[in-house]
């Protein structure tokens, strides 16, 4: 009785496409509002970045560093990225939903 051979090569591809999907996407993992913290959902529109969010946020005259910083933490981004259509947590915002 002969063995089938393994292809290692297809099954070595699809388990890192995997890991690294599972990757990419365990960072978006969100968990639900604090207690106590008013937060407010933005829908990132495209060419939004985190930096032009937290400027819009905190206006001409507000320092959008802590925003920024505050953003990436709350939505658990990595490397910073939002694409189009994804709703970020803006935290300390204010109660009330939408998208500026």
């Amino acid at each position: 009785m002969d063995r089938t051979s393994v292809r290692w090569k297809p099954i070595t591809a699809v388990a890192f496409v995997l890991g690294v999907a599972v990757y990419a996407l365990g960072g978006r993992a969100q968990a639900g509002p604090e207690p106590g913290q008013a937060k407010r959902i933005y829908v990132v529109r495209p060419g939004d970045t985190v930096w032009t969010i937290a400027q819009r946020s905190v206006g001409s005259k507000g320092d959008p560093r802590p925003v920024l910083d505050a953003l990436v933490q709350a939505n658990g981004l990595v490397d910073s990225v939002v694409l189009p259509g994804e709703r970020l947590l803006i935290p300390g915002s204010g109660p009330q939903a939408g998208s500026d």
